[in-house]
């Protein structure tokens, strides 16, 4: 993290800090392990890098990775624990059969993202919304019920916080160093891969 190069200062850096797509330096160190940061001429901007180490006698490396891992809290609700106004919310989008299909959860993400001026989307497709009514759909009935549907309302809300916070620029995307905070926010700790 940061936090260890602000409490380690560097051994050795580049001569010069310059956009090329070739750099080449010789160091002098003595024995010991040693951490070798790749960057970018722009910060925060993710770039493919080939790096070679060269030296005298045999030598170990490893590439320093995160381990991969979620950690995602969900608190299970009983319908009782459901605002009223939500249950009166989804009695409207669901209609008479008080369940949403994929199709009518695809229109709902449209309409509310059609309001949504801070989030520059094309919307959900249908595979998408078929996929999430897939992932969410305890009872196996094919549609969303009222808790289902609570379920993941919550977690819309969730990432589209988590969303307006870390697009820092406010350009309504994300690239991929605001992304990488995004998913990191939301539980999610990624490799550099």
């Amino acid at each position: 993290s940061k936090n260890y190069f602000l409490t380690n200062r560097a051994r050795e850096r580049s001569n010069t800090f310059i956009n090329l797509r070739e750099v080449l330096n010789r160091f002098k160190l003595p024995p010991g392990e040693y951490i070798i940061v790749p960057s970018t001429f722009e910060p925060n901007k993710s770039g493919d890098f080939c790096l070679r180490v060269f030296s005298e006698k045999k030598a170990d490396s490893q590439v320093v990775d995160d381990e991969i891992e979620a950690n995602i809290e969900e608190k299970e609700l009983t319908e009782d624990e459901i605002e009223p106004n939500f249950k009166k919310l989804f009695k409207q989008l669901a209609g008479e059969d008080a369940e949403i299909s994929a199709f009518e959860l695809c229109n709902i993400l449209k309409k509310i993202l059609a309001k949504r001026q801070d989030i520059k989307s094309d919307g959900f497709s249908i595979e998408t919304c078929k996929i999430m009514v897939d992932l969410l759909d305890i009872d196996g009935s094919g549609k969303l019920g009222l808790k289902e549907f609570h379920i993941l309302w919550t977690k819309i809300q969730k990432y589209q916080k988590i969303y307006r916070e870390m697009d820092v620029d406010r350009s309504g995307t994300m690239n991929s160093y605001e992304m990488r905070k995004a998913l990191e926010e939301a539980g999610f700790k990624l490799d550099c891969q």
